[in-house]
């Protein structure tokens, strides 16, 4: 048995921008010769480099992404893990696999590891959880490596959600002794990048309950003071690392480059020096500092310290304007987000009532109203047309325009910690879809009596297929007229839809197939078709086989069975009910 573990391990050093590694290592239950010559301080049951190096070759199929022997990336750090005087324990998970019990811990000791330095950390750490959950039975998870596992696939989330922006790290240089000292104080500014996200730091409070103290005790020097880092510390230096890892390799687009190239600050952002200790230096840089300072406070105080949310609201076009659809500003107070407040209304109200309305939403709230609708107009551009006027209340959008807001841009809006208000025919409980509806009855058409016989699964079953809308069929010819409108969005029957034209048409094709046919189906067939019915296709059945369909369903009918007579073995009480379902 194997078990892999790993953690994040900071580098030590004097440079300001602290760097670190992933390390993972194999800790086994059949130590070789060779391990148990090993000095003191060497954990005697690793895989060493030469064997480490094999396993992550021939087992898990990793291969160097640097273009040299994977051995290279092979180094040791170092451990600190509950010992005797004379020896590691094992860890909680290997200790399921030995013969003996484990000897009870005196002390905590640190240990040498040959370690696989894991570059890049997400995707190595997926083909790895791969490997071991779908094609190994010898290979297992220790706690710490399972815990950054979990934890770097939830932060994926502040990486596909854009929840970071340019960031620039200040140091004052004080003058050595000895040395006259200038006019003005020596700085370095070091460019990269932060977090601004609610969510992360959620994401932080809760994965520090979750962390193994294994995940602390990793140590880049043997020389290093035996202390565990603070959970916290670690799990933000880690974030931090990957969040650069994760930009720094991935490619830039010609267009965007092209876009940045008179932004400074973005551009040494995206393309760090080689040195990621080498600081600006360039006259100007302590005014982009500045800048960049007096930026980074606009955004994070209109979005964290106002009283109240800027909502977009968007109301639907009529069927004689389908392009004149609007988003409409609004502001909901925190204290109570029922209470909303249309911008259109409050430019109307007298100075008085301006000033009570301030109350609820803020004594600044003009100021944090606009520093809201200049970031957002940063996320979803059309909010700069509502920005053209000192009174913004909203702006208007076509109909392509508003599906595009529906479907792309309003989660991210409210991702971003807005609110949006979109129509109740969007949501999930008011969509109506376009489907095919097969429609089904017994074959004999007389009987509304469930009788035995119609329980035969070879039983016949008549069907045809309807073309619906939601919950109301609709004739071909108005089918045909919805898929040549063209429109993402269309008023059909009072109500606007949502139409997918490439399925609608493809359904109208599959009935048109149909409609001449004398289909049947064996009641086998039916119950399978029920099974897989989705969003495109719903089944519907007359009152006896709704019956039938709604007997198969109900754990009522089960009757516990006794052992059987003839079987050599004693079903426990989970199986005794799996036979019992499979005999009714």
């Amino acid at each position: 048995m194997k078990i892999l573990h790993g953690t994040w391990i900071p580098h030590s050093g004097t440079g300001f921008i602290q760097e670190g590694s992933f390390c993972l290592w194999v800790e086994t239950d059949t130590p070789s010769k060779q391990r148990k010559n090993h000095s003191g301080d060497r954990h005697p049951q690793q895989l060493s480099k030469d064997d480490l190096s094999q396993f992550l070759l021939d087992e898990l199929g990793l291969k160097s992404l640097k273009n040299s022997s994977i051995d290279r990336e092979i180094t040791t750090k170092y451990f600190i893990l509950p010992s005797t005087q004379t020896q590691p324990l094992p860890s909680l998970e290997l200790t399921r696999y030995l013969e003996t019990e484990a000897p009870n811990p005196t002390n905590w000791k640190s240990w040498a590891i040959d370690c696989y330095l894991i570059d890049p950390i997400i995707r190595t750490l997926n083909d790895i959880h791969f490997c071991c959950f779908y094609h190994s039975s010898e290979i297992q998870f220790g706690a710490d490596l399972l815990f950054w596992y979990h934890y770097s696939q939830s932060f994926q989330e502040v990486i596909r959600k854009d929840r970071y922006i340019p960031a620039l790290k200040y140091r004052e240089i004080s003058t050595p002794k000895g040395k006259t000292k200038k006019s003005s104080a020596a700085h370095e500014i070091y460019p990269g990048w932060e977090i601004i996200s609610e969510s992360y730091e959620a994401k932080i409070r809760q994965y520090v309950e979750y962390l193994p103290v294994a995940c602390t005790g990793g140590l880049d020097e043997s020389n290093s003071p035996l202390e565990f880092y603070d959970p916290e510390t670690l799990l933000r230096h880690f974030s931090e690392c990957l969040l650069q890892q994760s930009i720094a390799s991935t490619p830039m687009p010609a267009a965007f480059a092209k876009k940045i190239f008179n932004s400074s600050l973005l551009t040494c952002c995206l393309e760090p020096p080689v040195s990621k200790n080498s600081p600006w230096t360039f006259a100007q840089a302590i005014e982009i500092y500045r800048q960049w300072q007096t930026w980074r406070q606009k955004i994070v105080t209109a979005q964290n310290n106002s009283d109240f949310y800027l909502c977009f609201q968007l109301e639907e076009a009529s069927a004689q304007s389908p392009d004149n659809w609007q988003i409409k500003f609004l502001a909901a107070a925190k204290k109570d987000p029922s209470t909303k407040l249309a911008l259109s209304d409050y430019w109307d109200l007298n100075p008085k009532a301006k000033k009570n309305t301030q109350k609820q939403f803020g004594a600044d709230f003009e100021k944090d109203l606009l520093l809201n609708l200049g970031h957002a107009a940063q996320i979803y551009q059309p909010v700069w047309q509502g920005l053209e006027t000192d009174k913004p209340v909203g702006f208007s959008l076509s109909v392509h325009a508003a599906f595009e807001f529906l479907s792309e841009t309003a989660w991210v809006l409210e991702d971003a910690g807005y609110k949006v208000i979109v129509p109740a025919w969007w949501t999930p409980q008011g969509r109506a879809r376009a489907k095919l509806r097969l429609k089904a009855s017994p074959k004999k058409a007389g009987s509304s009596k469930v009788s035995k016989g119609l329980m035969q699964l070879d039983n016949l079953i008549d069907y045809h297929y309807e073309l619906a809308i939601g919950d109301e069929a609709i004739t071909p010819q108005e089918w045909q007229k919805l898929v040549e409108s063209k429109a993402p969005l269309i008023q059909f029957r009072g109500q606007w839809l949502e139409l997918d034209i490439a399925k609608m048409q493809q359904m109208l094709h599959f009935w048109q197939t149909h409609q001449n046919t004398q289909p049947e189906l064996t009641l086998l067939e039916l119950i399978q078709k029920n099974a897989a019915a989705d969003e495109e296709l719903a089944v519907e059945t007359d009152a006896a086989l709704t019956a039938m369909m709604a007997n198969l369903h109900d754990p009522s009918h089960l009757e516990p069975i006794d052992n059987p007579l003839l079987l050599q073995a004693t079903l426990r009480e989970y199986q005794k009910r799996g036979v019992a379902w499979i005999q009714y």
